[in-house]
């Protein structure tokens, strides 16, 4: 895929990397799958290959609409089930991490 989008020498790889995390951040594509090296000698370790796709589709294939309410109301949606299911410390972690302000 990184030669494909024209990011094959060597010195491209970071930056190819990067961008796929950017995308990842804002959530335009999600891992689909994984696959691990074959053929290693016994205890070797490789990189395993990853499988992406465009969230849109990634929802389509699994039946889930997009979200169709304001940014406000997601927050309050996430913010109630995180509660049901994370410690105090836990909540205080992610909220910092999602720039969410403690309701």
């Amino acid at each position: 895929m990184r030669a494909q989008a024209g990011f094959g020498a060597k010195e491209d790889k970071k930056t190819f990397d990067r961008g796929l995390l950017d995308l990842q951040g804002c959530a335009a594509i999600v891992i689909s799958g994984t696959k691990e090296k074959e053929g290693l000698a016994e205890g070797k370790v490789a990189w395993n290959s990853s499988a992406y796709e465009t969230a849109d589709h990634w929802m389509q294939r699994h039946g889930i609409k997009p979200f169709e309410g304001s940014v406000e109301e997601a927050r309050e949606l996430l913010t109630a089930q995180l509660q049901q299911h994370a410690s105090p410390a836990a909540l205080s972690s992610i909220f910092k991490a999602l720039g969410i302000r403690a309701i």
